[in-house]
């Protein structure tokens, strides 16, 4: 009979906890290892990923403002060459009525003066001047007034006395025409019946 002889060694103890305990802290450590490395390459990424963003944002706020700041600028530059046309525009329109406002009462004047002097065919072409140009400016109170003096000289006797070859009677009709007003439309058909009446003599 064969026999196995098997060798027992008697393990105390204390020798199984410290192959436990040198098993575990070997097993810690690799733990440990791994987790600080975890954790480095996260802190790595992180940090990384931070600053990149820090520089980017920071670049890309930047180019924002500053597109912004363009955008704003072109606004107001738009804005205010905007405001500069049209206040450039009211004041040359301002201008150019008191231009024709003053031309206007200088022809007002020059009737008036060839009215006092019986010069009623002279006076009607300034008033008629006038008249025109009160209607462009739209001065209403000068207007009737224009109207009234041109028919007041054409009923003076002999207003056509002085009346040149150079006045023409179908401009003067044509001009009252388009510049009296409808509320004024009986003196108007007057005046161009009596304007007629010279035409056709």
């Amino acid at each position: 009979m064969d026999t196995l002889l098997i060798t027992q060694e008697f393990v105390t103890r204390t020798e199984v906890f410290d192959f436990y305990k040198d098993f575990l802290e070997k097993q810690t450590n690799t733990y440990n290892l791994l987790i600080t490395t975890f954790i480095g390459i996260s802190v790595i990424i992180v940090g990384s990923t931070w600053l990149w963003n820090f520089i980017v944002a920071k670049k890309q706020i930047k180019n924002e403002v500053v597109d912004a700041i363009n955008s704003v600028k072109e606004e107001y530059k738009t804005a205010i060459n905007s405001s500069i046309e049209v206040k450039l525009k009211e004041f040359e329109e301002s201008i150019a009525k008191k231009l024709k406002l003053n031309e206007a009462n200088l022809a007002r004047l020059y009737a008036l003066n060839c009215s006092n002097q019986n010069l009623n065919s002279t006076s009607v072409t300034w008033w008629i001047t006038a008249l025109e140009l009160y209607s462009q400016i739209e001065e209403q109170v000068f207007l009737r007034i224009s109207v009234e003096q041109i028919l007041y000289n054409l009923n003076q006797e002999n207003w056509f006395n002085d009346w040149q070859d150079t006045f023409d009677a179908m401009f003067f009709i044509d001009v009252i025409d388009k510049n009296v007003p409808v509320i004024l439309d009986s003196e108007k058909r007057r005046i161009i019946q009596i304007l007629g009446t010279k035409i056709r003599n």
